[in-house]
């Protein structure tokens, strides 16, 4: 079916005019999109605090899925007095733990960054009796900084593949990327499966 469907872009491809040897590289960047979600928090000389996260566009979209980007702590959450969480992977696992929300509360209740970014990765673990085998098709990334500029970054699993590691990138005098504490060693799966895509 893959093949169908790829021989069917082609044909696409050349009504439109692609060039042979920029046809493949359309395909595959129609197939597996370069887009993703990023998610960023900033503490300035001032102790003043701010976050953002993009959403990954239209990419793996469902006509009429929001995501959780746009929905005040469950993607992006930030409050002066104590810190900022962002998230990147599964939106709708994370709407359902407000993971963001969750997480600067936990900080408020006196969790470190870290315990406040794994207690909300093991509320998502919860919500599937802690089956790796379900849990397996999620992922979930979270950026956590505290006004006192201490940070984490947790993931639920390792990472996408076992060359790829999640990282977060910091920068604090220093530009630098740290891996995630996982909660969970290994990777996830994508879902959908996706075929390999032809050279």
């Amino acid at each position: 079916m893959w093949q169908q469907r790829i021989h069917k872009m082609e044909q696409t491809a050349v009504r439109v005019g692609i060039e042979p040897e920029f046809r493949m590289a359309a395909i595959r960047r129609v197939l597996v999109p370069p887009t993703g979600t990023i998610h960023c928090s900033a503490l300035n000389e001032k102790g003043e605090m701010s976050g953002t996260t993009t959403t990954s566009g239209l990419a793996w979209k469902i006509p009429g899925r929001l995501g959780d980007s746009p929905i005040i702590g469950a993607g992006c959450y930030t409050d002066q007095d104590i810190g900022s969480a962002g998230a990147t992977g599964s939106g709708e696992e994370n709407i359902k733990v407000s993971g963001a929300h969750t997480i600067v509360e936990n900080m408020r209740r006196g969790m470190s960054p870290l315990e406040a970014g794994m207690d909300a990765l093991k509320r998502i673990a919860r919500n599937y009796n802690n089956d790796r085998n379900r849990l397996r098709f999620i992922d979930m990334t979270y950026y956590v900084l505290r006004k006192d500029g201490a940070y984490a970054g947790v993931s639920l699993w390792t990472g996408y593949d076992p060359t790829t590691p999640h990282r977060i990138a910091i920068h604090d005098g220093t530009r630098r990327l740290e891996q995630t504490v996982a909660l969970f060693q290994g990777t996830s799966n994508e879902w959908p499966p996706m075929p390999d895509i032809p050279k």
